[in-house]
């Protein structure tokens, strides 16, 4: 879907829709820029989703950094209003009406660092957190592997074949509408693999 916005720099862009649903969570991008468009779909493809979203953010492209060096990123709260910053990204949402909008860089860098952010939030009323791990599926069982950088977690998760990967870095826990935890991919990978996986698993 196509709509017209304003870039920040005041050049009248279409602004492209993407919608990705993570961990069960779905939210609506209206980005400005087509080139990052292309890029989320690409990379990012197998979380795209025609389901209805929670979330809807309008994002325009960052002509110049907000800061002459890098800043790192920052998420605050103050009443129904969550922002999230860094020295290539700002956006402010509207946790009430499920709006926002903002403006960032046009590469998956921003972008990726910028949903982190803001799925860490929305996972806080959904009984959900980002977990610095990696996870496979085995006869029907996720099983997640956690510890410091370099401690194998990876290799672990990829030395049985037979194992269904979920991800090989960041994953997400959460409460499913039974009560039990699932163990949800994400597009945050590593080195080891191409995409994330949408899996979901218990």
């Amino acid at each position: 879907m196509l709509r017209e916005g304003i870039s920040s720099g005041g050049r009248k862009d279409v602004a492209e829709t993407v919608q990705l649903e993570i961990a069960g969570i779905c939210v609506e991008y209206r980005l400005g820029s087509g080139k990052l468009a292309r890029e989320v779909r690409h990379d990012m493809g197998e979380f795209l989703s025609p389901n209805p979203a929670v979330l809807t953010l309008d994002l325009s492209p960052l002509q110049e950094h907000r800061a002459t060096s890098w800043l790192p990123l920052t998420l605050t709260e103050e009443g129904n209003e969550f922002r999230v910053e860094r020295h290539d990204l700002s956006c402010r949402i509207d946790l009430s009406s499920g709006t926002g909008s903002g403006v960032m860089a046009e590469n998956m860098y921003a972008f990726g660092t910028f949903i982190r952010g803001l799925y860490s939030r929305l996972l806080l009323d959904r009984q959900g957190i980002i977990l610095h791990a990696s996870a496979v599926i085995r006869n029907g069982t996720a099983y997640a592997f956690t510890g410091r950088s370099g401690s194998g977690k990876t290799t672990i998760a990829l030395i049985s074949p037979e194992n269904r990967l979920i991800t090989d870095e960041l994953l997400i826990l959460r409460r499913g509408p039974d009560g039990e935890v699932l163990v949800c991919g994400t597009p945050f990978i590593g080195d080891s693999v191409q995409t994330g996986f949408n899996h979901q698993q218990p």
